[in-house]
């Protein structure tokens, strides 16, 4: 599989990265997550140049971090500052990458492409998880995900899935009737989706009182590269304005370990009792429980049953529901085949 490097990733949530070193695989390649002494995240490679030992087995004394097979040491910037044999002389190739990481909007963004692209490419914006005035709390979860990031986006740009795997959680059962908008926006594919007169799903009841009556529920979702989709659910009643019912948001991100692996960062977002921190573990589990106990068995199933093979190459059986997903793969490979020729 090849990767789209030059777009920023998420490396970790804030929180996952402090002084202690977090070894930390990207794009199939080792990195090291730390932070200095002043709280600047560091991203350096994952690997000493003398004897190939991983620098996350050493350790950190200041900002700087020391191989633990030799005691090399290495600065935030990835260059050896100390040999303690001989006669202590650096070879000057005693190096190693140190990667461009960003703190902003509630995530660390690392770029794995070349250093020299990193400030001609925007980091997407998503400020409202951070606040900033938006109105919302945001609460997140993390999960290491055993199956590709392909077929995490697969799954979460195709919803009608949650009438079927989430029935009791995101989703009150099929819905007979509903439409569905696709269209591309430059690189981004975005879906507006409304069910009609369906039982409120079980995740949208805190928000909003149907009266045990029936609801039309909608969601809107952009997806945009490398892996990053953010949901608008709402619920009305029926033939209702969108404006007059509840909305809730989340945002779902993911950054390929390997080919057959992802860093799964998911968070939901709401707009009322912002201070009630009860609340904030009540919707973290609302979202890492379903996600954990059904998404994530079905995923990983589907990757063994695929294993190396390529998605294409297993000739998929196309319904309406994968218009969205099918747009998401044709893009990245149109992404991933003009990054490799401008190479």
């Amino acid at each position: 599989m090849k990767f789209l490097t030059t777009r920023w990733y998420v490396a970790a949530w804030p929180e996952q990265v402090t002084r202690t070193l977090l070894p930390r695989t990207i794009l199939g390649e080792p990195v090291l997550l730390f932070r200095r002494e002043d709280g600047t995240p560091v991203a350096i490679f994952d690997r000493c140049p003398h004897r190939f030992a991983p620098l996350s087995l050493g350790r950190l004394d200041g900002d700087v971090v020391e191989c633990g097979y030799h005691g090399l040491r290495f600065n935030s910037a990835g260059k050896c500052v100390l040999n303690p044999h001989g006669n202590r002389a650096i070879p000057t190739v005693a190096r190693v990458r140190a990667y461009p990481l960003v703190e902003r909007h509630g995530l660390l963004w690392i770029w794995m492409g070349p250093p020299e692209l990193a400030t001609q490419t925007p980091i997407p914006d998503l400020a409202f998880m951070a606040g900033a005035g938006s109105g919302l709390r945001t609460v997140h979860n993390y999960i290491h995900a055993n199956y590709s990031s392909d077929i995490l986006i697969d799954n979460l740009m195709d919803l009608s899935h949650a009438e079927f795997l989430h029935r009791g959680s995101f989703s009150s059962g099929y819905a007979a009737e509903s439409t569905m908008k696709i269209q591309e926006d430059g690189d981004a594919v975005v879906v507006d989706r409304t069910l009609f007169r369906v039982e409120i799903p079980p995740f949208m009841v805190p928000m909003f009182d149907a009266g045990n009556r029936p609801v039309d529920h909608w969601y809107v979702y952009t997806w945009q590269p490398p892996g990053i989709i953010t949901y608008e659910f709402g619920v009305t009643a029926i033939g209702a304005a969108r404006d007059q019912g509840a909305r809730l948001y989340a945002t779902h991100i993911a950054t390929p370990e390997s080919e057959t692996t992802t860093h799964y960062f998911a968070s939901i977002s709401r707009g009322y009792d912002l201070e009630n921190q009860a609340l904030d573990e009540f919707w973290r589990d609302v979202q890492y429980q379903p996600v954990a106990t059904q998404d994530s068995p079905m995923l990983e199933a589907v990757q063994k049953r695929m294993g190396a093979a390529d998605f294409w190459t297993l000739r998929p059986v196309l319904l309406p529901i994968d218009a969205a997903p099918v747009k998401v793969r044709r893009i990245m490979e149109r992404l991933i085949e003009r990054e490799s020729t401008s190479a």
